[in-house]
């Protein structure tokens, strides 16, 4: 190493006094790219990968039970490696971890040829080469009793690489070779353990499906075959690339504006227990050069042969088989051209036993589709920019600040590949779900459903639950606690059993579609206007004569039935606007993922129905006040009249469901409605009048008499709203407004039809969209919603209708594409389009939770290539976040239009 530094130095000072002075051409340079060597020293140009592609092969060299192991290495053109001899054996040596079955009879590894000697220019000393192929040898003897199937040897090569003017930091070959069974002499396939497997090699070319040059092989192999408690498991990564190929390293940063070149993602979506021992995957020093095509970007590159391994330790517990899955991803780039990312998925039992198999297992892989391999990248893309985000906003260079310590040595890529799990930028998306181990999802779960309990959907249930348990509270033999608990533990079994039956049978977004149909609205709405009017007086709810019979002497073990009846209303009122997080685990769960989904369902709907519980025990509670007769006839009619306004809700559904734009309850009936009713409760409240069950009073008391007045303010404030040229700005009136049944300004224009927000169109026919966006050459803003989506209301009437962001919006042609019903009036049309906004939502997103918002090019490929999405953003956010959405789509786009007119973007 000393001899090699101080020829590096020397030849660097030589080239700065060269150039500066004598102002002549320096010594001429291997390859086109530039390096930095550990040192920081080196030419201009040089080799940037490693160049050298190993094999380790065990065999048995004859019948007396001589076992030969072979390690070869096949370089690069104008590469070299050093001798075993060179620098005391610093630049070339081999170390062996474990011998099974074997013992050494020969200490030292032979090579097939003599190097290639000569002086160093510079100080005279001998230098010994090796160019095109070498391979080393050490021979072994087979031990008395050892069963050749699990003969083998483990170790790695520690080599460095030079070229005619650079030489890179030490490089790690780790290898296992196991013993082949066969003839005496024979090396058959289970001799070479670093030769893949041909079916279990995952090939990248630059044609479609699988036509063109070959430019990517990928393999990835888990050691040892059979695992012990308490042992230690490797998972190794490896590429070999054509060149000029390259790919970016794991921790590649992005420019200034969110983008740039996908970095490499590699990261286990299921672990099965074990337990990382490495911080992260492992490879060679990636090549740094500045960026041609971003601004101010160091790119961090790969070429060649390139390995990340990882190790993890199995559970001392562990027994039977650990599952394991994983997912790769990256994008491959060479001079003046980029492919787009792609990647590749695997998954593994590895069998745990109480003796090690030594070897290597090769994994079959399987293709992601575009969005699938995005997703992977974008989130190494975005771990490394908070990792490495200073406070003053701009990243800081990563080799120089990580949130964790980075590992010592080469080997250290940076904390992107931190990742044990997950890919998402979400903690809610498709996999990285289980990212943060199962404690932190069962707690997002949690928050999530205590979350949901402000959603407009929610509301509904409160004076229902009211009124069902005032009725249970009136019978003889009530037990409040045990109905309050039955009501929520029948709550969270239809949550969860409803949920995972409908979305394994029909689909992820059956149910929601169920809680958006015609007949279920019409049933909701019938039933709250029967509680309504029984509340007001109207009638008496009596069970049958026949029911009265069969419960006759059994009424303390009654009501449950009911009880459970109102638990799957819960279920079927509150579900669509719960979706955002139920709806990504009912996709898992239809694509055969069960546990996690189950677990994730039955803690969301725990906390949401935690505060129902003490809503079931109310009535219970206001029977023990004094006078609480007067107190119950009060409550049961201002909650009957609350319950008559949620009807006009369920009929707005119904209404708009079955005629596409609301013909009967539109938004201005609706308000109108609720400002009526308010003023009738104003009024009851107030004294005004009575109705048959009520009692005469001489005067009302202060609580009524300030819940009267806050029923009148509630009155006048929508009526501000409905009447008002000015709309209120505050929260109350965007949740009303989000509630209430939308109003749709429509019309008809050459992208077909389309609504109005905002003074924007929206259209609502993907394909005729896009071919309009085509003849216009213009990014296209995909907008997925839904017709009773209170969420993408509150977004529409946010974020979306602010000056900056309506600006940024009319730089695109804008497509809204529902998922629940088209309001159009061609209900034919209308199903037909709700289909193909669904497929494409669950293809480009893994779910069908709303709202969710696309940017992509014109440019109907990507239908079929999700890869081609310029930006994707999922749920409620601020106006910060949405324009830096919109403004990554925009720049994504004037980068593909700026490839499309000849200038390189993206390569180097």
């Amino acid at each position: 190493m000393l001899h090699t530094h101080r020829m590096f130095t020397c030849k660097a000072l030589l080239v700065l006094v060269l150039g500066l002075i004598l102002a002549t051409p320096a010594r001429a340079q291997f390859g086109p790219l530039e390096v930095k060597t550990g040192l920081g020293q080196g030419g201009k140009k040089a080799a940037k990968s490693n160049g050298a592609t190993w094999s380790a092969t065990l065999s048995r060299a004859d019948s007396a039970g001589k076992v030969t192991l072979k390690l070869a290495v096949k370089l690069a053109p104008e590469h070299y490696v050093s001798s075993t001899t060179m620098a005391d054996g610093q630049l070339m040596k081999f170390e062996i971890e474990s011998e099974v079955g074997l013992r050494a009879a020969a200490h030292e590894f032979v090579a097939n040829r003599e190097p290639e000697r000569e002086l160093d220019p510079d100080d005279g000393t001998a230098i010994e080469k090796y160019h095109d192929e070498v391979s080393w040898t050490k021979t072994y003897q087979l031990e008395a009793g050892a069963d050749p199937a699990q003969v083998a040897v483990k170790g790695q090569v520690v080599y460095q690489i030079c070229n005619a003017s650079n030489c890179l930091p030490r490089q790690k070959f780790p290898f296992t070779a196991i013993l082949a069974a066969g003839e005496p002499g024979s090396a058959g396939a289970g001799t070479r353990t670093a030769t893949v497997d041909p079916d279990k090699v995952f090939k990248q070319t630059d044609g479609l499906k699988g036509r063109g040059n070959l430019v990517s092989s990928w393999s990835v192999s888990i050691s040892p075959r059979q695992a012990t408690p308490g042992s230690e498991v490797t998972v190794r990564v490896q590429t070999e690339l054509a060149a000029p190929w390259h790919v970016f390293a794991l921790d590649q940063q992005a420019d200034a504006d969110g983008g740039g070149p996908a970095p490499t993602g590699i990261g286990l979506t299921e672990l099965g227990g074990l337990i990382p021992m490495d911080a992260r995957f492992q490879g060679p020093v990636p090549v740094e050069h500045a960026s041609d095509a971003w601004e101010g970007l160091t790119e961090r590159t790969h070429e060649g042969t390139v390995v990340w391994t990882r190790r993890y330790k199995v559970p001392e517990a562990a027994t039977g088989k650990l599952s394991l899955q994983g997912r790769v991803a990256w994008q491959t780039c060479k001079p003046g051209t980029c492919l787009r990312v792609i990647g590749f998925e695997f998954q593994h039992e590895l069998p745990v036993g109480k003796s090690e198999v030594a070897g290597e297992t090769w994994l079959a892989l399987t293709a992601l589709n575009g969005a699938e391999a995005s997703e992977v990248t974008d989130t190494f893309r975005q771990t490394v920019q908070a990792a490495t985000r200073t406070d003053n906003g701009p990243p800081a260079n990563p080799a120089r600040e990580t949130t964790k310590p980075a590992p010592k040595g080469p080997g250290a890529e940076g904390a992107a590949s931190g990742f044990d799990v997950g890919y998402s930028d979400s903690p809610l998306k498709s996999e990285n779900y289980k990212s943060q181990g199962l404690g932190a999802f069962l707690l997002l779960a949690v928050l999530a459903g205590f979350g949901s309990l402000v959603t407009p959907c929610v509301f509904p249930m409160i004076p229902i639950t009211v009124t069902f348990f005032q009725k249970q509270a009136e019978k003889q033999h009530h037990r409040p606690i045990t109905m309050a608990l039955v009501y929520c533990l029948g709550i969270i079994a239809t949550f969860t059993g409803l949920g995972m039956l409908m979305s394994i049978a029909f689909g992820a977004g059956a149910l929601n579609q169920l809680s958006n149909g015609v007949i279920m609205n019409l049933a909701l709405a019938g039933m709250l206007i029967f509680f309504a009017f029984n509340l007001l007086g109207l009638f008496e709810i009596r069970m049958p004569s026949w029911l009265l019979t069969f419960t006759a002497g059994k009424e303390s073990k009654g009501g449950f039935i009911g009880v459970l009846f109102m638990a799957l209303t819960f279920t079927l009122t509150s579900f669509t606007c719960t979706f955002a997080f139920a709806g990504l685990l009912l996709a898992e769960a239809m694509k055969g993922d069960r546990l996690w989904p189950i677990l994730g369902l039955l803690a969301f709907s725990a906390a949401f129905s935690l505060p129902f519980f003490f809503l079931a025990l109310f009535p219970s509670f206001l029977q023990k006040l004094p006078k609480s007769g007067g107190w119950m006839n009060i409550a049961k009619v201002v909650m009957g009249m609350i319950e008559m306004g949620f009807a006009f809700k369920y009929l707005g559904v119904a209404d708009q469901s079955f005629n596409g734009q609301a013909a009967f309850i539109d938004f201005h009936v609706m308000l109108s409605a609720w400002v009526v009713l308010s003023i009738a409760i104003c009024g009851y409240l107030l004294g005004l009048y009575r109705l048959p069950h009520d009692t005469q009073s001489d005067h009302i008391g202060v609580l009524r008499f300030v819940s009267a007045l806050g029923f009148l303010g509630l009155a006048a404030y929508l009526m501000v709203g409905l009447y008002s040229a000015e709309k209120p700005a505050g929260l109350l009136w965007k949740y009303a407004e989000s509630f209430a049944n939308p109003k749709f300004e429509a019309g008809t224009d050459p992208t077909g039809p389309f609504l109005k927000h905002n003074e924007l169109k929206y259209a609502l026919d993907f394909e005729k969209a896009l071919k309009f966006a085509i003849a216009e050459n213009k990014p296209i803003f995909l907008d997925f919603t839904g017709v009773n989506c209170a969420n993408c209301r509150l977004m529409e009437k946010g974020p979306m209708s602010q000056p900056r962001i309506k600006e940024q919006l009319s730089q695109f042609v804008r497509i809204q594409l529902f998922t629940d019903s088209v309001p159009i009036n061609d209900r034919t049309e209308a199903a037909r389009l709700r289909d193909l906004n669904v497929k494409i939502q669950e293809d480009w997103f893994g779910d069908v939770a709303l709202p969710a918002y696309v940017v992509i090019p014109a440019d109907p490929a990507v239908l079929e290539d999700p890869g081609k999405i310029l930006a994707k953003l999922s749920g409620l956010n601020s106006e910060e976040v949405f324009s830096q959405f919109l403004d990554r789509g925009l720049k994504g786009w004037q980068k593909v239009q700026a490839q499309k007119n000849g200038r390189v973007v993206g390569a180097r």
